[in-house]
């Protein structure tokens, strides 16, 4: 079981790829893995797949051919610092770590998609939720000025802490977070 369970982990890897994210105020790369169910296929409305915490896009793997058999392109990034993506080893780039990772995602689909502005559908867990909180909040209040290059057209919520100021994180949650490292 456990040589079946590692098999089905690297085909995940193996059928990913990585995007080369310059961490905003620094000059450190930070390579970004992703699985990508359509590259190239510009036309097709995107699903974006946010894992949660302490995970990684690996959250998706029971579920991704069915999603990708659908109409539509499906993403899904490891965030920083989780999965197949680099773990930079500077506490203070993960204090404001919704932000990056937001960031993070908006870099990617720029670059993978080669357009300024991307519509997408958001399909999101646990600590992808306040992710995709910031990318609608990004989406909703940009003006043509400060343009999101994120476009949300729809968002799921799964499982996860809805208003940031109220939300209060298990134990476990806050044992094992990366700013306590």
């Amino acid at each position: 079981i456990l040589n079946d369970a590692i098999d089905r982990v690297l085909a995940w890897k193996e059928q990913g790829a990585s995007f080369q994210w310059r961490i905003p105020g620094t000059d450190k790369p930070c390579e970004i893995f992703y699985r990508d169910s359509s590259p190239g296929a510009n036309e097709k409305p995107i699903l974006l797949l946010l894992h949660g915490f302490p995970t990684s896009s690996w959250d998706w793997n029971e579920m991704w051919d069915s999603l990708s058999e659908r109409p539509w392109r499906v993403i899904a990034p490891d965030f920083m610092g989780y999965g197949f993506s680099d773990k930079p080893g500077s506490r203070k780039l993960y204090y404001n770590s919704i932000t990056l990772q937001s960031d993070m995602v908006e870099d990617l689909l720029a670059d993978i998609t080669g357009t300024v502005r991307t519509a997408v559908h958001i399909l999101a867990h646990d600590y992808g939720d306040s992710v995709a909180q910031e990318l609608l909040h990004r989406s909703i209040m940009s003006t043509r000025e400060d343009a999101s290059r994120i476009k949300v057209r729809s968002v799921c919520f799964l499982n996860g802490g809805m208003i940031p100021g109220v939300h209060r994180p298990v134990f476990i949650t806050k044992s094992t977070s990366i700013t306590n490292w």
